[in-house]
């Protein structure tokens, strides 16, 4: 059977497959369908991915809050994202869960998670990736709420269905919530109620001798895991850097994580004047601190972008194969440059199917620099 057949075979018994699966659940489930979600008193939500996925959950996890003040809030995180979240106001506990942990160390979390006897489980992930709907389906809670997308629907009790066409991705955590009957919404992309390291920024302010006047622009160099269909080339973020010198007077500061060291320290050789390196030398909670004093951002579409979206810096969003309707900021304080090929977006993919990772490389410096004046004129404005 050739591969088309299958997909129209898999089509056809998927609405069976899911009315065979819907009544096992209710056998095996008895009484959940006369759980009403407002009565929830233990809630787990699970968000196991990157640091911008959960800087973009958070209106969704503030508005669970709001729609459930008696009841004990858990988030589920990845230990790389925990430091961002432990401690916000909005959350009663973090648990963490390390990626490369052993069998033995999964089976003791799954363990510990049934021990919590939550009643309502939330997993907000929206993808392919089958890790926090296996955790979700073994949480022994009585309420398992997921998208229904994919073999991710079987996972579930109560499956939310996705809205069509391409959203926002702060947007696509809200369709959860919405779901649960939460009337106190928020769609504010603010770090309000997170545990700041504020020292860190007074200290960072007397060690570079930086005033408060003085004109500071974050750039995030790297991109997820580096590949190359995502990264801006190393000499055009050091012309950047000092043309923003040259021109507004502006500090440029490279932030990035332990892996980032080598990419920053390349682009500070290759500039004529001075940047402050900062790869592997903040914690998320330190950046998150840090992002407030930024007065303009320039990345790909990292976590740190999305701090610094929070944190309510201008931005300028290097854009090479990413779909921008579902990760690009909302607001006029963004742009995002990113050139019209064929083959854009191609998120997916960690290679070029063109070979010369045109969609990255053919965004001039010229260019980036013009939207550096956009936004340099809408700082004056704030600063009037």
């Amino acid at each position: 059977m050739n591969r088309s057949r299958w997909k129209t075979t898999i089509k056809r018994l998927t609405p069976f497959l899911d009315g065979v699966i819907d009544r096992f659940k209710n056998f095996l489930f008895k009484g959940q369908k006369d759980f009403v979600f407002a009565n929830a008193r233990n809630i787990l939500i699970i968000r196991l991915d990157r640091v911008g996925d959960l800087v973009l959950s958070i209106p969704a996890i503030k508005s669970l809050r709001a729609s459930f003040p008696k009841a004990k809030l858990t988030l589920l995180v990845n230990t790389y994202t925990r430091n961002l979240i432990d401690g916000a106001s909005f959350l009663d506990e973090v648990i963490a869960y390390s990626p490369d942990s052993k069998l033995g160390e999964k089976l003791r979390l799954i363990k510990e998670i049934r021990r919590q006897n939550y009643d309502l489980v939330i997993d907000l992930i929206y993808s392919r990736k089958l890790l926090s709907a296996v955790i979700a389906l073994l949480s022994g809670a009585t309420i398992k709420v997921g998208f229904d997308t994919g073999i991710r629907r079987f996972f579930f009790n109560r499956k939310v269905m996705p809205r069509s066409g391409k959203r926002y991705e702060m947007d696509r955590n809200l369709e959860i919530v919405e779901f649960l009957g939460c009337k106190s919404v928020t769609r504010n992309l603010g770090l309000n109620g997170i545990r700041r390291d504020e020292k860190i920024l007074g200290e960072f302010c007397r060690e570079y001798n930086i005033g408060s006047s003085t004109l500071l622009v974050g750039i995030h160099p790297s991109a997820y895991k580096n590949v190359l269909n995502r990264s801006w080339p190393k000499e055009n973020f050091a012309r950047l850097g000092d043309e923003l010198f040259y021109r507004y007077g502006a500090r440029s500061m490279i932030t990035g994580g332990p892996e980032d060291v080598k990419l920053g320290e390349k682009i500070q050789r290759l500039m004529k004047t001075k940047a402050i390196l900062l790869a592997n030398k903040l914690t998320l909670s330190q950046l998150c601190a840090l992002s407030t004093r930024f007065d303009l951002f320039i990345s790909t579409f990292t976590g740190p972008l999305h701090i610094a979206v929070a944190s309510g810096a201008l931005t300028i969003i290097l854009s090479g194969p990413t779909p921008v309707k579902r990760w690009a900021p909302q607001g006029n304080g963004h742009i995002v440059i990113q050139k019209d090929l064929p083959c854009v977006p191609c998120q997916d993919r960690t290679y070029c199917e063109r070979g010369d990772y045109a969609c990255m490389r053919k965004i001039s410096v010229e260019e980036v620099l013009r939207a550096v004046e956009v936004q340099m004129r809408r700082l004056t404005k704030r600063e009037d």
